[in-house]
């Protein structure tokens, strides 16, 4: 079994991650308190980039800096996809 898509929802936004070729996760999403500001983002994956597309990712769902157990929670359903 592999998993093709995941859907996720934060307080101030909701992405989607998926695979974009063999070496390539992409998210799409809505993100911010108010104006839910249309965004894209990828990463490679290796653990720098999976590791900042984390970060990226649970600031723009939670809507503020969280804390390294936050950020890797986000991390953990980003490796389910490499």
């Amino acid at each position: 079994m592999r998993i093709t898509r995941i859907e996720i929802q934060g307080p101030t936004g909701q992405a989607t991650i998926w695979h974009d070729g063999p070496n390539v996760i992409r998210v799409n999403g809505w993100a911010g308190p108010t104006t839910r500001k249309q965004f894209a983002d990828h990463a490679r994956r290796n653990d720098d980039e999976l590791a900042a597309l984390a970060r990226r990712l649970q600031v723009r769902l939670d809507g503020h800096a969280g804390t390294a157990g936050d950020v890797a929670a986000y991390r953990t359903l980003l490796e389910q996809m490499a």
